[in-house]
């Protein structure tokens, strides 16, 4: 064998398992987050991947995104505390509860889709 036929074989294999890492490792939905620097301008970036979906962003963009993901965690965590109390302490119903919660969001000028009611929308660990 070739020294040149080697080294091909060397690529095949390492190809082989560098497959088996993306099959075993990486779930198609995972959040991927990388810093990367321009090899053309020396600028840095950061390179965002969730499943086939990629982009990158300037430190400032992924700063802006990360910060409106912990205010959206945030506000998740109060919306469902406040549809809690409004349903156990209230006796509202689910769907009553819900639609108060968007009348809220609606006069503080939230654009988000709280209001929405989506018995198939829950969260995995849920039952």
């Amino acid at each position: 064998m070739s020294a040149s036929e080697r080294e091909i074989e060397r690529l095949r294999q390492r190809i082989r398992e560098l497959e088996h890492l993306l099959r075993t490792h990486l779930r198609s939905d995972d959040l991927q987050m990388e810093s990367g620097v321009s090899a053309r301008s020396g600028e840095p970036f950061m390179h965002l991947r969730w499943g086939d979906q990629a982009g990158q962003f300037t430190p400032a963009k992924a700063r802006e995104h990360a910060l409106a993901i912990l205010d959206a965690a945030a506000a998740s965590e109060f919306d469902a505390a406040l549809v809690k109390v409004l349903i156990d302490r209230f006796s509202m119903t689910q769907e009553l509860a819900v639609h108060f919660l968007g009348e809220i969001r609606e006069a503080r000028g939230g654009t988000d889709q709280a209001s929405r009611v989506d018995a198939g929308a829950q969260p995995e660990n849920e039952p």
